[in-house]
């Protein structure tokens, strides 16, 4: 899917779904999207899974150059914006997925006010005629909406590629 990796994938090479949230506000969201995208037998690429000697912006701009999908989820919180920076990891996130990567985005039904730079964010996302955009109540709801879009998009991939790979009728 991911154009730059180009080639023949090994085995061992599974499709990488870059996953962006605030961690503490959508951590239960978060397990359950982890395990969706596991049932698929893809891999989540995620914060959770280890401190780097990095900075955070670079560690996440090399998981998103290495991502063949980008899912967000957004909930209330814009999320912390580090010294010297403008905007949160969150929006940084999604700034820096490249354009060709197919992006899910997921909004959790909000219980009170979304702070006013994620509300922005969310009409920027809503904007975006490259993004899916659906919204989601909870955990369990969330996992069902990841793995049908994603297994909807691989189909819609696969089908896109088997029919520029068939030979022209003659």
């Amino acid at each position: 899917m991911n154009p730059r990796a180009g080639g023949i994938r090994t085995p061992d090479q599974r499709l990488r779904v870059f996953v962006s949230s605030t961690l503490k506000e959508l951590a239960p969201e978060r397990r359950a999207v982890r395990a969706a995208i596991e049932q698929l037998g893809l891999a989540p690429v995620m914060f959770e899974l280890g401190a780097r000697p990095h900075p955070p912006r670079e560690l996440y701009r090399a998981y998103l150059a290495q991502s063949d999908i980008f899912v967000g989820l957004y909930a209330e919180r814009y999320g912390w914006v580090a010294p010297g920076e403008e905007v949160s990891g969150l929006e940084d996130e999604y700034r820096l997925a490249p354009t060709e990567l197919p992006k899910l985005v997921y909004v959790k039904e909000a219980a009170g006010a979304r702070e006013p730079r994620l509300a922005e964010l969310l009409a920027r996302i809503r904007d975006d005629d490259g993004v899916s955009y659906v919204s989601f109540t909870g955990p369990d709801d969330l996992a069902a909406l990841v793995r049908d879009d994603l297994t909807t998009l691989l189909a819609e991939r696969f089908a896109l590629t088997s029919a520029a790979a068939a030979p022209e009728a003659s």
